[in-house]
């Protein structure tokens, strides 16, 4: 691990510290010795980041030598208002002097057909983010910036502190209902689960602490290494798990995670939720896979779940 002082550190600005991936990225980054002191963090609601004078200002008040720009998974950066407000930061970063700037963003699991995209990544026709990753990248890397664009696929998992206010992709979401609807059956000693879900729901997942230690791992790369092994200018890698997790086996993980032997039945939804496929081969040939398997993962959600809910872990104990 590189140790760093307070004389050496570099200045970090974090755009995006309400998102779960932003609050994981903030802990990766002390973990890696970056003094708390270098690391300036800010919402993507704090400011009007459409307005060119309000994000200069705030480029030429902390002069980053990074910058990570995170976006909520619940607000894709595809939209109109999104791309003013990275064009307004890309021309502050540029004019700050700026070295290094990452863009991270999250797919979303939508209703509807998908359709290959030059690449092989496979996206819903309606996703605009792959292709407004590329166009970010080409755009800074022809200003010369070392540059780094990144989309991941679904974080789950604790996020530390757990008091911070942050916006939930939809599998932390649904497996943070699944955690509680087990959870309370086993309390209660029932046996019977009954599950909204379509049989067909499709996810693809990566816990979160794990997506934090790929976005750092990406953005420490020479970019002589990263130019060679995508063959293109633009550096945009995707953060893919290995394999897609069906609804049931998503269940039946979650449901073996706390320890509820019962039965469980859908009550379907009207529509399918599937994950975008992304590429892992890359970030593999990169020299990174992730650590944690689905089957650790929601061990420790569950974990994290009992001890935000001591009740729960009272009961237990006392049974």
């Amino acid at each position: 691990m590189k140790a760093y002082t307070v004389q050496s550190a570099e200045r970090i600005l974090l755009v995006g510290d309400q998102s779960a991936i932003g609050a994981a990225l903030i802990q990766r980054l002390l973990h890696l010795g970056h003094p708390r002191s270098h690391i300036q963090v800010t919402s993507t609601t704090s400011a009007n980041w459409s307005d060119s004078e309000v994000v200069h200002a705030l480029m030429r008040e902390i002069l980053p030598d990074l910058v990570y720009v995170v976006e909520a998974s619940d607000c894709p950066f595809d939209t109109e208002a999104s791309a003013i407000s990275s064009t307004a930061l890309i021309s502050a970063a540029a004019e700050a002097g700026v070295a290094n700037l990452m863009f991270v963003g999250t797919v979303a699991p939508l209703a509807g057909p998908i359709t290959a995209i030059p690449g092989g990544t496979v996206f819903p026709h309606n996703c605009g983010n792959h292709a407004a990753a590329l166009q970010l990248c080409n755009l800074l890397a022809s200003q010369g910036m070392n540059y780094r664009s990144v989309i991941t696929c679904e974080p789950y998992g604790p996020c530390r502190p757990p008091k911070v206010p942050t916006s939930k992709s939809h599998a932390a979401g649904l497996i943070e209902d699944l955690l509680s609807q087990f959870t309370t059956a086993l309390v209660r000693g029932l046996h019977h689960v009954t599950i909204q879900a379509h049989p067909h729901d499709r996810l693809e997942l990566m816990y979160l602490s794990d997506i934090a230690e790929a976005i750092v791992h990406v953005m420490d790369l020479p970019q002589a290494t990263l130019s060679a092994t995508t063959q293109q200018r633009s550096l945009h890698i995707d953060i893919g798990a290995e394999q897609v997790v069906w609804i049931l086996e998503l269940i039946k993980a979650v449901a073996a995670a706390v320890g509820f032997r019962g039965r469980f039945q859908l009550d379907p939804t009207p529509v399918a939720r599937c994950s975008p496929r992304l590429d892992h081969h890359t970030l593999a040939n990169l020299g990174w896979r992730p650590l944690i398997s689905l089957e650790t993962g929601l061990e420790l959600s569950a974990m994290d779940f009992r001890l935000r809910h001591r009740t729960f872990q009272s009961t237990v104990c006392v049974t």
